[in-house]
């Protein structure tokens, strides 16, 4: 669990490049390894969020992605999380090595999640559009072979596996409808024992993606829309954090990879 951001990037590097994009503040981004602030009067807007807080200070399964930040591990799990993998495998993921990218990364992600066994972790996994969809593209999501979250036994961690190992990049981007999947899933997660009640859980979707969905901007708009609703949930139903993994050569193009549309996403 330590270094599950750590992962994501170390698997990337070997092939092609994902980018984790947390919400950092504005402030942030030209030092990220310290916790002081801009020179100056700031305001709202540019005060560092409380992800920045010293390396050594405990942080919680859910902050995992929100460490990437500031520092390159977390620490010991404190509080049940519920994470949902939604991985794009449309078929622009089959270009500049991305698909192997994203599949090799989280490989690499579950295999950490079972080493580490958490009792308050669970993962679930939405694939939308690869060559075994069986919705094909139409949703809705999850589909009947996606992966409900439960937490990281040795068959959760064959299910998660099975699911992105045995499939290949084929087909359209209906990002919005699976994203709408991954919120879903959230709105309506009932744990599975031993797994922590879901009412006592913090719920994360993560959408691993190269950005370009099939509406163009009027689907990222929508996307962007729907991850600023889900954060505005009250309890016990949310909030609902989002967070962005960008596969892609950056700076991307129109087809390619839309840096620009993860960033906003992650921002909402």
């Amino acid at each position: 669990m330590k270094k599950i951001s750590s992962l994501l990037t170390l698997a990337a590097l070997a092939t092609s490049g994902i980018v984790l994009v947390p919400a950092c503040g504005a402030s942030s981004r030209g030092n990220l390894g310290t916790t002081e602030k801009d020179a100056g009067a700031t305001d709202a807007a540019d005060e560092e969020p409380q992800i920045f807080a010293e390396a050594s200070t405990p942080k919680d399964a859910y902050n995992i992605f929100e460490a990437a930040c500031a520092t390159a591990a977390a620490g010991t799990s404190t509080d049940p999380v519920v994470l949902e993998f939604v991985l794009d495998g449309s078929g622009s993921m089959d270009s500049d090595n991305k698909w192997t990218a994203a599949v090799q990364a989280l490989n690499a992600v579950f295999d950490d999640f079972l080493a580490k066994n958490d009792p308050k972790v669970a993962v679930g996994l939405i694939v939308f559009e690869d060559s075994n969809d069986p919705t094909n593209g139409n949703g809705p999501y999850p589909s009947t072979i996606d992966v409900y979250p439960q937490l990281v036994n040795a068959s959760q961690h064959t299910a998660l596996t099975n699911r992105i190992n045995n499939t290949n990049a084929s087909g359209g981007t209906p990002t919005y409808t699976a994203l709408s999947g991954g919120y879903n899933t959230m709105l309506n997660y009932k744990a599975v024992p031993p797994a922590p009640p879901a009412d006592q859980s913090r719920k994360v979707v993560i959408l691993m993606s190269d950005g370009v969905p099939n509406g163009g901007s009027t689907e990222q708009a929508q996307c962007v829309n729907a991850a600023k609703n889900a954060l505005a949930l009250p309890s016990p139903k949310g909030p609902i954090k989002t967070f962005s993994v960008g596969i892609g050569p950056f700076p991307g193009s129109a087809f390619s990879y839309d840096p620009k549309f993860m960033g906003d996403l992650a921002v909402a």
